[in-house]
């Protein structure tokens, strides 16, 4: 869209229908593209993002549970 409107500038605003149609088509084009990749990007980030936070959860409790038979183990001989 720079190019496309710089361009256009340079002409002192004669505007070519046919140069501003191919523009944002380019311009649609890397769009798309952009969405293309971004989209299942973020779809994959989630997965991931939401598998750690609950790995995290899991192992918070298991140390949890660990640190409490230790506590409980040291009591008892004491």
């Amino acid at each position: 869209m720079i190019t496309l409107f710089g361009g256009l500038g340079a002409n002192f605003g004669a505007a070519d229908p046919a140069i501003i149609a191919a523009g944002i088509s380019v311009t649609l084009n890397v769009t798309f593209m952009g969405l293309a990749i971004a989209i299942p990007s973020l779809i994959g980030w989630s997965f991931y993002s939401k598998r750690v936070e609950i790995l995290t959860a899991e192992l918070e409790t298991s140390l949890g549970e660990f640190i409490q038979l230790l506590y409980r183990g040291k009591k008892k001989t004491d």
